[in-house]
């Protein structure tokens, strides 16, 4: 007898069927003479295909024929007959008789597109889910991509367990790198606090909503960088943002942070002790103040809790780091 269990496989309903032994000491009783029905797994020629601990349907039900057809005439058990077979069909029609086409449109995964479904799943069975050749998806993955995707000091915990599939669909998406979402919708499926910011945020910063979203700062494998950083902090919001911002002194162009023509951006990057980072006053998200200035409980590690009132010319605000100061554009303030 067999025992299955259904598995759901991105919406395909899949039986996987375990060979168990059957009453009476593994007789077959429709067998003349209680004897065990002869099949391909049990004659002695085939045998270890039927060990696995998940098999195939057809081989768990010893439909062998169900995709394999003999070239000549006479039993595939008649003794003396030497037994030569082909495919009852051509991939990848032959699995689709069963199987349904998983990738249809948009971007399609080399190996589906093939044809060559049996390259990452044995069509006869496996010790692994879904028929895999290998036990993660990472480990089959890593057969034809190169494995340089876990190299970085900082690893993304989905790389680091293996489970390509949790953001990449195997056989094909309407997205690029078959990706199951596009970002950030992909990424907020998991970092559940950062959507909650996003929605309760009244200014989102630019590099979450436009161009590669999260991607634009993060590489979603792996990096040298903490967070998943393409590049250090500073030089990485200086890709986008001006430089002269944090470079000139004295101005009254480069940035509306400034005290008269102090630049505050300069003030901060370059204090005599170690230096203030961008994330440390700007929330790198989204935050309800304008610049997405951080508030008094930050969202974020390494946010300086602040108190920040803007005015039409300048502002104001209290941090960790300092008591209230003001600023103005238009006359300089005089603080204690």
């Amino acid at each position: 007898m067999k025992q299955g269990a259904d598995v759901a496989v991105g919406g395909l309903l899949v039986t996987l069927l375990v060979a168990t032994p059957l009453a009476g000491g593994g007789e077959d009783p429709g067998a003349p003479g209680g004897e065990p029905a002869p099949s391909c797994t049990t004659s002695g020629c085939h045998l270890p295909i039927g060990q696995f601990q998940r098999l195939h349907e057809p081989v768990a039900t010893n439909r062998c024929d169900a995709c394999h057809k003999p070239k000549r005439g006479g039993t595939p058990f008649q003794a003396g007959l030497r037994h030569e077979f082909e495919r009852a069909g051509d991939n990848p029609e032959l699995c689709y008789a069963c199987h349904d086409r998983l990738a249809r449109d948009g971007y399609v995964h080399e190996p589906v597109k093939m044809g060559v479904c049996i390259l990452c799943h044995d069509p006869h069975g496996s010790e692994h889910k879904l028929l895999l050749r290998v036990g993660t998806d990472g480990q089959l993955c890593a057969q034809c991509h190169r494995v340089t995707f876990d190299q970085g000091k900082h690893v993304h915990p989905p790389v680091s367990a293996g489970t390509c599939g949790a953001c990449h669909n195997p056989h094909g998406s309407d997205h690029k790198k078959f990706l199951r979402a596009a970002p950030p919708e992909l990424c907020l499926d998991c970092h559940d606090t950062i959507k909650e910011l996003l929605e309760e945020a009244a200014v989102t910063h630019g590099a979450v909503t436009t161009g590669r979203s999260c991607l634009n700062c993060h590489d979603p494998h792996s990096s040298n960088v903490e967070r998943l950083l393409v590049g250090k902090p500073m030089e990485l919001c200086l890709s986008c943002h001006e430089s002269e911002m944090v470079e000139v002194e004295r101005d009254e162009e480069v940035t509306e942070f400034r005290n008269g023509d102090l630049n505050l951006h300069y003030v901060h990057v370059h204090r005599e002790k170690e230096g203030t980072s961008c994330s440390a006053c700007h929330d790198v998200h989204a935050g309800k103040n304008p610049k997405h200035i951080v508030g008094p409980a930050p969202s974020r590690e390494g946010a300086v809790p602040m108190v920040y009132k803007p005015s039409e010319t300048g502002g104001s605000c209290q941090s960790g780091c300092h008591k209230m100061w003001a600023y103005d554009r238009v006359q300089a303030v005089q603080n204690e």
